[in-house]
């Protein structure tokens, strides 16, 4: 037999879930689970005091999603007030029964308020879904008011599409319409725990050695491969060609001179990079391989790397999270690392990643110093298909900045400085400095080079004359952090998404540390992130804020939002959710509902 759509390969996702009994409109019971407890909070609603009419009736527009108004027939609420119910008007005896409605809430109670509210009543299957409990203290109602307005958030966008989409819904079909977060934590863990290890033939590799799996590495080793020919050619008084001077000539006098006389070392040095190459380029094939045969990849991850040290970076950083999640969760969890996978086709290389991409559940966007178009679509398309996104800023401090710029190859340095100049990120007082090292001629971060790869013995002795850069450049950097930061949980036109098949509107979540990190990527695979449902911050005091917003409490960040727009609600989920038709011609997309009769 087929799953229900709210299971995940053959393991029930109410394992581990409670068990309720709700009297039905018939008074039989109906034996009915309840939904997964999300850890959220919304003041407003929490707080409302029940034993006021006014207050009850916010309460219960929370639930439905829209204002709930009790217009006298007569326009004398007043009037009808003084009469008693037989003289009043049939809205007015409504509300005055709703004000002597009161605990305990059971699905009774709770369907007779929405009656009287001429609202949809709810069947036993809404009730015991997310309120659980056959009779609930005003507390414990307005918290399952929030629950179900969670839920609201996370699976619909809206809060009127959840409850007339869900009120009548038997607990199949509710189940399946809030999707994954019908999927309890324990629940979860004994899915990882029961999977088989997929990654285990994925062949580990030192971090150093993970440069060597991106496509510049060999073109570079190539370079210096041609450098070492010509200045043996130079060395031995053998013709030279225009090419192989133009090479010699572009290395600072020092430099040249200094392998002149060790040739040897560079090419013993050379070939040693050669074969670390070729053992790296077979494993990471071979691990590209294991990938593609894994059943499940719960993890991706979303670089940018050219460099060595961006590798290095990468794969530390990478490592930390993964060793953090497979401490605190079963062995089952697979994560896709790209420092370890290697293709030789730019084309495969994309139709891989794409792969990986669309089949994780979470993926870690990794924000270095630049953004890439390939990286920013992994971004979109994550948020695009409902999945969650963590972004990864370094928070470093300036002195862990400088120490890392002095191990880190001149060019570097020199690229670094010139971005933080041209996006003027650099304090007045260090501009004088970075200016009088970029000299083309005689400044440290000279454009002229050696060797790519080759580390002279005393390089070391060259991060005295290196500091002040470092230090001008680590003082930028942290400063760029931080903004980078603020820009995606803030302001970053990528912050947030639609998603494709429901229309829900996705946040990204923000984590400054590799713990925080691998802490929401638990959680996010576990069903257990923390919220705080609230209002947006307004535009105009007079006016009421423009959105509701749930918000990741860890970080502080946007994971969902409610426009409080009626004409925009109703515009949005009317065409989205509509029948608009669409079709390919010759290329394009042409939307029928603009074609002319």
């Amino acid at each position: 037999m087929r799953e229900p759509a709210w299971c995940v390969e053959g393991t029930c996702c109410v394992a581990s879930s409670r068990a309720v009994s709700v009297p039905g409109a018939n008074g039989e019971p109906n034996i009915v689970t309840v939904l997964p407890e999300i850890d959220v909070h919304e003041r407003f609603v929490e707080e409302l005091d029940l034993s006021d009419l006014a207050q009850r009736v916010q309460a219960l527009s929370a639930l439905v999603g829209q204002p709930i108004q009790f217009r006298c027939l007569r326009g004398d609420e007043v009037q009808c007030a003084e009469q008693d119910e037989s003289g009043a008007c049939r809205v007015c005896v409504a509300r005055s029964q709703l004000g002597r409605l009161g605990e305990p809430w059971t699905h009774g109670t709770l369907r007779r308020a929405l009656l009287l509210c001429d609202q949809q009543p709810v069947s036993a299957a809404f009730y015991g879904a997310f309120f659980g409990e056959s009779r609930l203290t005003n507390a414990d109602f307005l918290q399952r008011v929030v629950q179900f307005r969670a839920y609201a958030m996370l699976a619909f966008g809206s809060f009127r599409y959840a409850f007339k989409s869900l009120a009548s819904g038997n607990e199949l079909e509710i189940r399946a319409a809030v999707g994954r977060w019908a999927r309890p934590a324990a629940g979860r863990r004994a899915y990882y725990a029961e999977r088989p290890q997929a990654t285990k033939l994925v062949r580990a590799m030192p971090r150093e050695d993970r440069w060597f799996l991106g496509y510049l590495s060999g073109q570079l080793l190539e370079k210096d491969f041609d450098l070492e020919a010509a200045l043996r050619h130079k060395r031995d008084g053998e013709a030279v060609t225009q090419d192989d001077q133009k090479l010699i000539d572009q290395m600072p006098d020092e430099e040249r001179a200094y392998w002149l006389g060790h040739l040897d070392d560079a090419k013993t040095q050379l070939d040693a990079l050669q074969a670390r190459l070729e053992r790296a380029l077979a494993a990471g094939i071979a691990n590209t391989v294991a990938y593609l045969a894994a059943n499940h990849i719960d993890i991706y991850v979303a670089t940018s790397m050219r460099q060595r040290w961006e590798y290095e970076a990468t794969a530390a950083f990478v490592d930390d999270v993964v060793k953090r999640v497979d401490e605190a969760l079963p062995p089952g969890v697979v994560h896709f690392d790209p420092t370890l996978s290697f293709t030789k086709d730019r084309i495969d290389k994309g139709l891989i990643e794409g792969l990986m991409l669309r089949r994780a559940s979470v993926t870690i966007y990794m924000a270095q110093e630049v953004d890439t178009l390939g990286k920013d679509s992994e971004l979109a398309a994550t948020l695009a298909r409902g999945n969650t996104v963590i972004a990864f800023v370094e928070d470093a401090s300036e002195d862990q900045l400088r120490d890392r710029y002095l191990q880190t190859p001149v060019g570097y340095l020199r690229t670094r400085a010139l971005q933080h100049l041209a996006d003027g990120r650099v304090a007045a007082g260090d501009v004088a400095t970075l200016y009088q090292a970029l000299a083309p001629d005689t400044g440290q971060l000279s454009t002229r080079t050696g060797f790519y790869l080759l580390q002279r013995p005393d390089a070391s002795a060259l991060a005295g004359e290196l500091l002040p850069i470092a230090d001008a450049l680590a003082r930028a950097e942290a400063s760029f952090l931080k903004s980078r930061a603020t820009l995606l949980r803030e302001t970053h036109p990528l912050g947030l998404q639609i998603d494709q098949s429901t229309g829900v509107a996705h946040g990204v979540l923000l984590a400054r540390t590799p713990e925080q990190c691998a802490d929401l990527v638990i959680r996010a695979l576990t069903n257990t992130l923390s919220f705080e449902i609230r209002e947006s911050a307004k535009t105009q005091k007079q006016e009421p804020a423009p959105a509701t917003i749930l918000v990741e409490r860890t970080t502080n960040c946007v994971f969902r939002v409610v426009t409080n727009d009626a004409t925009l609600t109703n515009a949005f989920w009317t065409f989205y959710k509509g029948t608009t038709e669409t079709e390919p011609i010759g290329g394009a997309v042409q939307d029928k509902s603009t074609e002319q009769s």
